[in-house]
């Protein structure tokens, strides 16, 4: 009975470091912490930096609009600002993630609500498209929107 308990441990300790063997084996040669080698989750590419383009919405002076940006990346995640003053954006703070090469995430602006954004950065990172969501002020009367939602192009 004592020697088939210890043939029972002794099977349960080899089996204990043949996973762990296994476990470490898998992650031998990745020492990509930062998320740049595109894994599930991961970031494939950096967007931080100044960038430029264009705003477009339906709504009247918001077609091609000046936009600036600008973006600070660690890991996947992404904070930063998002302005295009003609059309109601002046203040927009912008955090997400990227996976791979898709942004998501949510412009926002004090007192506002909505903004979700939605798009993909180039393999490159030369060039982000993103589609906004309308950025609301809830009132008693209704939501009134104070930038409207629309197509973003920005260029490093």
């Amino acid at each position: 009975m004592h020697s088939r308990r210890i043939s029972s441990l002794s099977l349960l300790f080899a089996a204990a470091v043949a996973a762990s063997v296994i476990a470490s084996a898998a992650c031998n040669g990745s020492n990509d912490v930062t998320g740049v080698g595109g894994g599930t989750g991961m970031a494939s590419v950096d967007v931080t930096g100044t960038w430029g383009g264009t705003f477009q919405s339906g709504v009247a002076g918001c077609s091609a609009a000046p936009v600036v940006a600008n973006f600070v990346q660690n890991g996947n995640k992404v904070t930063g600002s998002v302005m295009a003053t003609s059309c109601g954006l002046t203040s927009g703070r912008f955090s997400g993630t990227i996976t791979g090469t898709q942004l998501t995430g949510s412009v926002g602006m004090q007192g506002c609500t909505g903004g979700a954004v939605s798009g993909t950065v180039t393999a490159d990172a030369k060039e982000i498209r993103f589609t906004m969501d309308d950025l609301k002020k809830p009132l008693v009367t209704g939501d009134q929107v104070i930038a409207p939602g629309g197509d973003v192009t920005l260029r490093k």
